[in-house]
């Protein structure tokens, strides 16, 4: 199960990098809302490309419509799609690295650990380290 796991997430990560060359290839199309899930995938881990003014000037649009276009598009707000999806790479991250809770918290654009923790915290209801614990305590057993 372990093996069928680690291979179904090598496949989701080749082919969002495949996505992701195919996205940079292509310019943007303000008009379509994957356009900017594709930016918001390939800029995850710079906060200050995922700022409302930066996503207005790369989309041409409006600031005051970036979010309402995003979720009438899509459903979802865009701070909520961006942290879900930033916890999902954090996820990932703590599940198949070995690197230190503190490097991945500085690559996701968080400004310290605690930061990392307490979003974390919200979300998953355990730090990343007790989260990293755990994944292991199981894999042990």
């Amino acid at each position: 199960q372990e093996v069928i796991q680690q291979l179904l997430n090598t496949v989701i990560s080749i082919a969002a990098r495949n996505i992701a060359s195919i996205q940079t290839a292509y310019p943007y199309k303000p008009s379509h809302p994957l356009s900017m899930l594709g930016y918001v995938h390939q800029n995850i881990k710079r906060p200050e490309a995922l700022k409302i003014e930066e996503l207005a000037s790369s989309f041409h649009l409006s600031p005051n419509y970036v979010g309402e276009y995003f979720k009438k598009e899509t459903g979802e707000s865009l701070q909520k799609y961006i942290r879900s999806y930033r916890l999902q790479m954090i996820e990932a991250a703590l599940i198949h690295t070995n690197r230190r809770i503190s490097e991945i918290a500085l690559d996701f654009g968080f400004t310290d650990t605690s930061h990392l923790n307490k979003i974390f915290h919200k979300e998953y209801g355990v730090s990343p380290t007790a989260f990293r614990k755990r994944l292991f305590e199981n894999k042990s057993n």
